[in-house]
């Protein structure tokens, strides 16, 4: 278990999945925030928590439903045309419905970022309760669709990393709970930074997006896709993490420049 925790590859996706797991659940701490806001501030302290709890709870409940699905490696579908082949196992059509909403969501969320910023804000605004119950419920709710893009994250970068399903189950339960505890510790300063330079949201839908395409590949070339003549390949992992490794640091890079250079202009 050591030697995989502190292997190169290891250690790559646990920091990548950590960074991503924070940018991803600033916005589920912003909607909970919004969605307990007629509370008074002691109920609205105990909501949020309880909240937290309930990701927590429901991110490792979905990982361990996915991981089920996964060791269904049998092909229940054998499709085969003149123009395209495959065997769909459950493993397969996985990682294919997963990397496909992974895209789907990106886009759309990417869309309502430039296109229509804070429609969600608007849309949970309008649904406040002053019920305590009433504000759990609707948390519960933001809980479990985020919790669904997380757990997905999770997959597509881990998947394939280690043939023991368990030692790739405590790798991202070991980012979950790092990134939860990050979002709890700093949740303040993040959310000041997260107004200050929205493209960090935009690059992490993006990275969302990366790894959707990823895992709809990974699941193409699981059952065995011919399409047209060609057979669907593999996308090494390494270069998925390469991309996103770069994309992070260049991110980091402008965030810090933009901000050398403000101070700059004030103080001129």
């Amino acid at each position: 278990m050591i030697d995989f925790l502190t292997s190169g590859p290891a250690i790559i996706a646990l920091i990548i999945l950590t960074i991503l797991g924070v940018i991803i659940g600033m916005d589920n701490i912003r909607f909970v925030g919004i969605a307990t806001d007629k509370l008074d501030s002691k109920k609205k302290n105990n909501a949020i928590n309880i909240s937290i709890l309930m990701a927590f709870l429901l991110r490792f409940a979905l990982l361990l439903i996915i991981y089920w699905v996964l060791t269904l490696t049998a092909s229940f579908w054998n499709i085969s045309l003149s123009w395209f082949r495959a065997g769909i196992s459950g493993q397969s059509l996985l990682l294919i419905v997963g990397g496909i909403f992974l895209l789907y969501k990106g886009t759309t969320e990417i869309h309502e970022e430039v296109e229509d910023r804070g429609y969600d804000v608007r849309k949970i605004t309008l649904e406040q309760s002053s019920s305590m119950g009433k504000s759990i419920w609707q948390t519960t709710i933001i809980n479990a669709a985020f919790s669904f893009d997380v757990v997905l994250l999770a997959l597509g970068l881990t998947h394939g990393l280690h043939s023991n399903v368990f030692r790739v189950l405590v790798l991202i339960a070991i980012a979950l709970t790092v990134s939860l505890l990050v979002l709890i510790i700093f949740k303040d300063s993040l959310l000041r930074i997260f107004d200050k330079h929205p493209s960090i949201q935009i690059l992490g839908l993006g990275l969302l997006m990366l790894v959707g395409f990823a895992m709809l590949v990974e699941g193409a070339y699981i059952s065995h896709f011919h399409l047209f003549g060609t057979d669907a390949g593999l996308l090494p992992k390494n270069y998925i993490y390469i991309a996103i490794g770069l994309s992070l640091f260049f991110m980091f890079l402008v965030v810090k420049f933009r901000k050398e250079n403000s101070k700059g202009n004030i103080v001129n």
